[in-house]
């Protein structure tokens, strides 16, 4: 997998949040994560319009992984795809930011709350992304605001 277009181009994103981390420092990651991941974002406005969470988490799947991760798969109230080569994980022991970095571009661009129920860097087999519960709703774009903000 290490030597797909797909893993270069997350392998480049790495590099960039590395020199990033390094150079503005550690307290800064979190909010330029966050901003990035809106401009990616805003790059893809289409994965938001589709109907089918299911579908939007596909697309970001692709748009941040390309076919170096597994197809997203639905079963019981959640959809979640795993990733088992992660680029980030060579530069995690030691920037644990960095692997906030996947989830809060995927959160972007699905719209919907990403979790994250497994790492490599954890030491488990693969990184494993979630959408669940209210995410999966039938209804078409559902409103962005999280409980309790």
């Amino acid at each position: 997998m290490r030597n797909t277009p797909d893993y270069h181009r997350s392998a480049g994103l790495v590099r960039f949040y590395h020199a990033l981390l390094i150079g503005r420092g550690r307290d800064d990651a979190e909010d330029e994560f966050a901003r990035v991941a809106g401009q990616i974002a805003s790059m893809y406005p289409e994965i938001r319009s589709l109907t089918d969470p299911a579908a939007r988490l596909e697309a970001a799947r692709r748009v941040v992984y390309g076919t170096d991760a597994a197809a997203v798969v639905c079963l019981e109230g959640r959809c979640q795809f795993s990733v088992h080569d992660c680029p980030f994980a060579p530069l995690a022991p030691e920037f644990l930011e960095l692997c906030a970095l996947a989830r809060t571009v995927l959160d972007a661009l699905v719209g919907e709350g990403v979790e994250q129920s497994e790492w490599i860097v954890r030491g488990d087999p693969r990184c494993t992304f979630v959408v669940e519960g209210r995410a999966l709703d039938t209804n078409p774009m559902p409103t962005l605001a999280r409980p309790g903000t």
